[in-house]
């Protein structure tokens, strides 16, 4: 049975790299490469988390359009757990294009609706597997049907259900704050936005104001990403940086708070204390940053 279940979007990735910004002033670009992927942020942590050997459930927004079909066979190549997830024949399947700068950045164009922006509470069904420990919700704010309410109630619920929650957040979208959500941040344990997100949704100028901002709305574990420089945690016990172990030269930043946040959830599984977890959080992303793709590193992962 699974003992992590991941909420939220789906999608498929094409990959365009590298890209410079002479592509938007010529007709006609030459990239070394352009690839067909399937991504989204649960998707990502899904697929890492079942390649680390975790029973791993994907509770998303699949379709029945070519696309879907193949995220499917992909999900199930991958040993995901599809059981609890709904198949729509009415929306398409959500594609995203990254852009990927030389030095790894992305520039990213979505559709402006589809199967990700859909995800909603009907997909979710209100008994969740009773053997997870563990539920990750990605990401707050990218699905157009939920609402601060939405959240309330579904994360109460997953409480109610003795579960672990660990959150992560794409950009607000409303100019939805940290204090007007409080009462759906006082339901996380494990709250983990980078260092835009949470500046921005806490309308503070650092990476350690937004921390304490966020722990004063009553989540349990701040863990805030921050690329080379590693992550912040304030909870508690720690207000302090956890910094990555190696300088590593980023290919592609696709997934890599995807790969982060499945590498938490493992120490967390494993018992690790929480710095100790979040190292191996660190390396997670690490390896991702060094390939391309949101989850391609895990299929050969090396201990």
């Amino acid at each position: 049975m699974s003992k992590v279940i991941v909420l939220g979007a789906s999608c498929v990735d094409v990959i365009v790299t590298p890209v410079e910004k002479s592509v938007f002033e010529t007709g006609h670009y030459h990239a070394e490469s352009i690839r067909y992927d399937y991504g989204g942020d649960a998707l990502n942590e899904a697929v890492v988390l079942s390649n680390c050997g975790i029973d791993t459930q994907l509770i998303t927004h699949l379709c029945a359009d070519e696309a879907g079909k193949g995220m499917i066979s992909y999900l199930k190549e991958n040993g995901v757990d599809l059981s609890a997830s709904k198949v729509s024949g009415e929306l398409q399947t959500y594609t995203t294009v990254i852009l990927v700068t030389p030095d790894g950045e992305r520039n990213l164009i979505g559709t402006k609706s589809g199967s990700l922006r859909e995800f909603s509470l009907e997909d979710i069904p209100m008994e969740l597997d009773k053997d997870a420990e563990i539920v990750s919700f990605a990401s707050l704010f990218i699905s157009h049907k939920l609402r601060k309410k939405d959240y309330v109630s579904l994360f109460r619920n997953i409480k109610a259900q003795g579960k672990v929650l660990v959150a992560d957040t794409t950009t607000v979208k409303h100019q939805e704050t940290a204090s007007e959500y409080r009462e759906v941040l006082s339901e996380i344990d494990y709250f983990l936005p980078n260092s835009k997100e949470a500046m921005l949704f806490t309308q503070q100028d650092s990476v350690e104001n937004a921390a304490e901002e966020l722990y004063a709305c009553g989540v349990r574990h701040v863990v805030i990403k921050d690329g080379k420089n590693g992550c912040y945690l304030k909870d508690d016990e720690h207000a302090v940086w956890i910094r990555p172990e190696h300088i590593v030269i980023p290919m592609d930043t696709t997934g890599a708070g995807d790969s982060f946040a499945a590498g938490l959830i493992k120490g967390l599984l494993e018992q690790k204390e929480i710095t100790e977890a979040l190292r191996e959080a660190n390396t997670f992303g690490e390896r991702a940053v060094a390939s391309y793709g949101g989850n391609s590193w895990s299929k050969n992962r090396g201990e």
